[in-house]
């Protein structure tokens, strides 16, 4: 898969336009207009310059550059120059004093075991977390039984716990003009945790990069947080979709509930607030009252004897956010989380393609003029070189949406999910076909471009 995404990359990069194109290439493969961090193997450079004169500041960490990129064009690419950045003193993101983090965001204070005791949204102005422990890890005995070990999780897990003891205090080992890294290590039993802990300055995004050597069979890792909102039901993330469980254990339908699969975000919200937990390849959250937890690990040991033993690394990070989970689009942002910008360096001019059409060093292949509806697949047809395009809504709304590409479109199909026709779609003008999209219906277009693209 990564092969054939790089050679896509290079065949487009060969064909744009050198004229004002710049030296790095960035390529945003999500279907609207998209501010967000972008790292690249690079230890030349202290900014970025744009084609229209921005210079954006960068820093060095971790072997890559990483800069705040701005509007990177919906399914499309632009061009970036290394440059050097101002003299003097770099800017810092955060300062640490004592167990007292601040940001341009946030304020947070440590507890000595490591937690986050008070995480103050500077924003809003108002406290995050409901007392507690924030970014808690909790360890519970996992044996389900004999028949479906690797599969179901007890309701009475719970019963016995075992707190991880933190082994290296949180240590600022990164602050600079674009973001500042946290790290602390704890151990619990035979295994041992070891955390970055992410903020940035323009992304109010707390990201939590996580290293685990997990060597406890029947034991299962969860992350608590417990949050300042009241609600009776958590919003999970779903493909094409999401659905809703209650918070309480009011009836044993609702006690049968106590794990939800999930795919990038669950959600607890109230009328003007909310947080948002977003992960990068974990599918199990619960919501407890206002506490909401993610299931990191577990190792049982039917059929596998030694199911998740040894190392791992995943990524989880908290989004607070005014209003409901919508009205932040809780649904993009764990998009971008989980598919970050791409970057690679242009070709030089001797292996650019000569006697080809050129395109444009920024260029978007489509857009929406919808908030509730995105692109999920861009691919070619099964049987033609028509390009198929797939969009569903997102937030459960109503829309006439209009698609924009930069081709010009020759006709419109819509079909269903087997390519199979299912009539024509109304075109106004010729890079432009509008439809109506209920909600979170899946919509199949088949598009016939002109032959000069």
């Amino acid at each position: 898969g990564e092969t054939v995404r790089d050679e896509a990359m290079s065949h487009i990069m060969s064909a744009i336009d050198p004229a004002g194109a710049g030296e790095l290439c960035l390529f945003n493969t999500l279907s609207w207009k998209r501010d967000d961090i972008v790292t690249v193997e690079c230890d030349r450079a202290t900014a970025v310059r744009t084609a229209d004169g921005q210079t954006w500041p960068a820093q060095h960490y971790d072997n890559k550059l990483w800069f705040f990129a701005k509007g990177l064009p919906p399914l499309g690419w632009t061009t970036v120059t290394m440059a050097a950045g101002k003299t003097g003193p770099a800017a810092k993101t955060a300062q640490l004093k004592g167990n007292r983090l601040d940001t341009p965001f946030y304020t947070i204070q440590f507890s000595s075991d490591g937690c986050m005791k008070s995480l103050y949204d500077k924003l809003h102005k108002r406290e995050v977390l409901d007392g507690g422990s924030g970014n808690e890890f909790q360890v519970f005995e996992d044996n389900p039984g004999k028949q479906f070990s690797g599969w179901d999780i007890l309701e009475s897990f719970e019963n016995r716990r075992w707190d991880p003891r933190q082994s290296a205090a949180w240590k600022l080992v990164q602050n600079g003009p674009v973001m500042a890294v946290l790290r602390a290590e704890w151990t619990v039993l035979k295994s041992s945790i070891r955390q970055e802990l992410i903020v940035y300055r323009d992304i109010a995004r707390i990201d939590f990069k996580t290293k685990v050597n997990w060597q406890d069979s029947e034991r299962l890792l969860k992350v608590a947080f417990p949050l300042a909102v009241r609600t009776l039901q958590a919003s999970y993330d779903l493909p094409f979709g999401h659905q809703e469980r209650p918070t309480h254990r009011n009836t044993s339908w609702d006690k049968a509930q106590f794990e939800v699969c999930a795919h990038k975000w669950a959600d607890l919200s109230e009328g003007n607030y909310g947080v948002a937990l977003i992960n990068d390849c974990k599918y199990g959250y619960d919501a407890r009252e206002n506490r909401l937890r993610l299931s990191l690990v577990r190792s049982p040991i039917r059929p596998n004897p030694v199911s998740d033993i040894g190392n791992h690394e995943f990524t989880y990070a908290l989004l607070p956010h005014a209003g409901g989970w919508r009205d932040a689009h809780v649904d993009r942002r764990a998009y971008e989380f989980n598919m970050p910008v791409l970057s690679a360096w242009m070709p030089v001019p001797a292996k650019r393609r000569a006697g080809k059409p050129t395109v444009a060093a920024t260029y978007s292949l489509l857009a929406l003029d919808s908030d509730s509806v995105m692109i999920e697949t861009i691919k070619q047809a099964e049987d033609d070189n028509d390009l198929v395009v797939r969009a569903f809504d997102s937030l459960g709304c109503r829309a006439n949406v209009t698609f924009s590409l930069s081709p010009k479109v020759k006709r419109v199909r819509q079909t269903n999910l087997m390519e199979e026709d299912e009539g024509a779609v109304s075109r106004q003008a010729p890079r432009e076909f509008t439809d109506f999209v209920g909600p979170y219906e899946i919509k199949t277009y088949k598009v016939s471009l002109e032959k000069s693209h």
